[in-house]
Order: structure tokens, then sequence, then C-alpha cells
């Protein structure tokens, strides 16, 4: 199973009244900008009750190659320390290693408490390269932002603004809210939706993506059982969320997340047949979305 999936879409509406060879060219323009390489990962709030390396083995047995990373997961048995900056360069040298055994990396990473100092930010995007990550997803201070902002520059690492509920986030829980917070700053700044929370506070997600639009950075995907503040985790494609629908927005947005995020928050002792659920579902909608080229 493969972790980095293939979508092309052609369109061909514009290709009427051209001649043969110019609509060859059309087509062929039309695939490249809408081609996309779509990368699964499991986001790591559903493994967060085993450690960073036994989520590591567990992401090799799912088929994937990818991990949301989480500051405040324990590293290993042996290493009884968090999943953060502070940890000494022999331990991240034994999680480097780690994750080169099993074919993992850690394109996402959520960091629960990004610094407000210049020696804080230095920290947490040194450790940010040393380990390839792409995007810091986090719900920073607002104040704290324009210096964020900077060591996205500096650093070229993207920050996404995550959302739980209106009360957990109450700068970022909405899509017109988080947006506020995006509007003029460079595009490293941007958003990182959990689709499960837009649920359960009323946000349709697939609304939500589409004001959003190319402010999303990397994606935390749920499917719901119900439409309600109790709403949990089922397997996607089983549930109310609208999964498919997801993806034919993003790939209408023409939207390259960092990671596609699976994060199965429920059953979170053993969890891993339903992530293989939604492994399989989201292969059948991008087989199906392969289908309408």
């Amino acid at each position: 199973m493969k972790s980095v999936l293939w979508i092309s879409l052609l369109i061909c509406s514009t290709c009427a009244g051209l001649d043969a060879q110019t609509q060859v060219a059309a087509k062929k323009s039309a695939s490249q900008t809408l081609s996309s390489e779509w990368q699964l990962g499991v986001s790591g709030w559903g493994l967060h009750r085993f450690t960073l390396f036994e989520a590591i083995e567990k992401v090799q047995a799912l088929g994937l190659s990818a991990y949301d990373g989480l500051s405040f997961q324990k590293v290993s048995s042996e290493i009884s320390k968090h999943f953060d900056a502070s940890l000494p360069p022999e331990d991240l040298e034994r999680i480097i290693a780690k994750l080169a055994q099993h074919g993992v990396t850690i394109p996402v990473f959520y960091y629960a408490k990004m610094p407000q100092d210049e020696a804080g930010c230095r920290k947490v995007f040194d450790f940010g390269r040393r380990l390839g990550i792409k995007t810091f997803v986090s719900e920073p201070a607002v104040e704290s932002l324009d210096l964020l902002e900077e060591f996205c520059e500096r650093y070229e690492i993207n920050l996404a603004l995550h959302n739980h509920g209106p009360k957990q986030s109450p700068h970022y829980w909405s899509p017109s809210k988080v947006l506020e917070h995006c509007r003029g700053r460079s595009r490293r700044i941007g958003v990182c939706p959990d689709t499960g929370y837009w649920i359960r506070a009323g946000v349709d997600p697939v609304k939500g993506i589409r004001q959003i639009g190319d402010r999303l950075i990397t994606i935390q995907l749920h499917d719901l059982n119900e439409k309600s503040p109790a709403g949990h985790d089922v397997p996607w494609g089983r549930g109310i969320g609208e999964v498919d629908q997801v993806f034919s927005e993003l790939l209408r947005l023409q939207l390259d997340p960092t990671l596609i995020g699976l994060e199965y928050s429920y059953d979170f002792e053993d969890n891993l047949p339903e992530m293989r659920s939604s492994i399989a579902y989201f292969k059948q909608c991008i087989e199906k979305m392969r289908k309408t080229e």
C-alpha cells in the first residue's frame, strides 16, 4: 500500500472549437495544472496513548510513511521525555534513526505551545529543520503571529493555525475567524482545519474548505457518526462528514495539503482496523476521481 497517491484530472470543456493539436496541448496543460500528489498520513492524536516509537511502528504497519508528530507525546520507554524542542541532540538522533528504520517521515508537527520569544522560536524552528518538518500546526497566541511569521519565512517552514471548538479556540474555531488572522500575512501562514471539531460546531467541512481556499496548508480529516457536539469518529465514508466531497473540493480548488491527516480519535487503545478502513476508502475515492478523467 503506498502512502503517496497520484490524482490527475483533465478539464476538456475549454477545448471546444480548437483544432486537434491545440486540444492536445490544452489537455496536457490542464492535467499539469490539476495533477496533485497527496500524501496520506496518520495524525498523532489518534495514537497519543502510545509512545512516539510505538506510533512510528504502527504507521509502518498501516502501510503509510508519514506521521503528524505531537510535542506532548512521550518518545519511548527508554526516553521518558516529550517529543519537543527541549530534547538533547543525542535523543533527537535516536528519533531520526527510528524514523529511518521504519521508512517514516514527519512532514507535519503539532506543537502545542509555540513560544513567544525569539530564542524560543529559534529552538523550535531548528528542531523542525532537523526533522525535515514542512508545516507546524498550532494554536499560538494571536500576539505572537508577527514573530512566528518572521521565523516561517526565515526557515521556510509553514505554520497552519488549528482549531478546536469555540471555547477552546475562540480565535481560530471557524473559517471566518481563522482567516482574520491570515489576512495580509505571508502565504506560509495558513490553516489546518480539524473537520471533526468543525462538524461538532456546526461548520460544514466542504463549505469551510471552500471559504478557506488556498490558505489551507494541511488538514486533519474526520468522519463522525452524527452532527452534534457528541459526535465521535467513525471510519471514513461511514458517517456524515462528507469525506468524499472534501476530497473533491480539495481537487476542485487545486489544493495540495502538506498532509491529508487521518486523525481517528476514538477507540484509542485499538483503532488500527478503523484506520485501515479509512485508508481503503481514501483509495476508493482516488480511483473514482481517476475514472472521471
